[in-house]
């Protein structure tokens, strides 16, 4: 993904823009699929070699409330207990996320559904996604 890319996944994609660019992006991947009528993302960052705090500080700087998700990750996960709404509709989705950091990697991992979010679906996919970053 180019930095642009995953800017837009925000409300102010501009100012993400920039500030990737500022932070020292280096590159970023990501997969989405859709299972049933839940949809689900898995993003990792990558920032320069010098940049790592960089990388802690978008996976966990600006989430609180995160519950462990596996023994030794620096993040953690949260499920929103009321709905929310895509953009420009009435359709109302839950939210699962849980985020970690790994040297120079931040990852995010994120549930969509329309009936509450599971914290096991959350938390199984966090604790696969971080052995695989080691």
């Amino acid at each position: 993904m180019s930095v642009g890319e995953l800017a837009e996944h925000s409300d102010s994609a501009v100012r993400d823009f920039k500030d990737l660019n500022s932070r020292g992006f280096r590159r970023a991947a990501e997969v989405n699929w859709k299972k049933g009528d839940t949809r689900y993302r898995v993003s990792l960052v990558q920032y320069a070699p010098d940049r790592a705090n960089e990388a802690a500080t978008h996976a966990v700087g600006t989430t609180r409330n995160l519950k462990p998700f596996a023994d030794g990750a620096n993040g953690g996960y949260r499920v929103d207990e009321t709905p929310r709404y895509w953009a420009d509709s009435a359709d109302r989705y839950y939210y699962g996320q849980a985020v970690a950091q790994r040297g120079t990697v931040a990852m995010v991992v994120e549930v969509f559904d329309p009936k509450p979010v599971n914290p096991d679906v959350v938390k199984d996919l966090a604790k696969q996604q971080w052995e695989r970053l080691v």
